[in-house]
């Protein structure tokens, strides 16, 4: 029965980061913005891509987020029953939080502003606790299911989460809804890119980790059977 949750958690994982990796490389790959610029992390907001008029592939960017989104929440979920004592219904809930937030962001595109940077803001400002919580649970709580160099990656996106949310504290609405004047390299779009980047790997290495322990649960087991 574990290893069938196991198997679920990872798969969700892998298949939710993998999604929206791909989504978004697809969709900024063929992106042409309002001045005929190509689209660059360096300089452009990620949810630019799901720009309905704007970007010509943003229903593949949005529908990614929002399938992958799903998969992400069933993740966080699962892993929070991966967890011990209350600390799982705590991380439970901020991964909830965290995992619709952001598959909204796919179903409200830029083109809906209000309703986009509150789920936007909602994501944002839940998922760097989200990771933060996890990371502390695993550096403080013996587990041998999840080792301690997972602290990396998840201080790696906590501090990107914090970058960008102290670079967007004195920014007007206008300029969050996609600047016209760029300067080539913006902290704003960089840190954002970071932070996406973070949780996509940070889900990733998690599922990978977990992936490994069912399959050497898989090997105890058939060893034991046939001793």
């Amino acid at each position: 029965m574990k290893l069938n949750r196991y198997r679920i958690i990872y798969l969700a994982g892998f298949v939710g980061s993998i999604l929206i990796t791909i989504g978004s490389v697809i969709t900024a790959l063929v992106y042409v913005g309002k001045q005929g610029q190509s689209y660059s992390p360096l300089n452009h907001f990620v949810s630019e891509l799901g720009e309905v008029g704007v970007s010509s592939a943003a229903a593949l960017f949005n529908t990614s987020l929002i399938i992958g989104g799903i998969f992400l929440v069933i993740f966080l979920v699962g892993l929070a029953t991966l967890l011990k004592g209350w600390f799982r219904y705590l991380f439970g809930l901020v991964g909830l939080i965290a995992g619709i937030s952001g598959m909204l962001v796919g179903v409200f595109p830029m083109n809906n502003l209000e309703a986009h940077t509150q789920v936007a803001l909602t994501f944002f400002n839940t998922g760097w606790i989200m990771v933060a919580l996890f990371s502390i649970y695993i550096l403080f709580v013996r587990s041998s299911l999840f080792p301690r160099w997972l602290v990396i990656p998840g201080v790696f996106t906590v501090l990107s989460f914090i970058a960008f949310l102290s670079s967007i504290s004195g920014l007007s609405g206008d300029a969050l809804a996609a600047p016209t004047d760029r300067v080539a390299v913006w902290n704003v779009t960089v840190f954002e890119w970071m932070l996406i980047a973070g949780v996509m790997i940070w889900v990733f290495l998690v599922s990978l980790r977990l992936l490994q322990t069912d399959r050497e649960s898989v090997s105890v087991n058939m060893a034991g059977a046939a001793a």
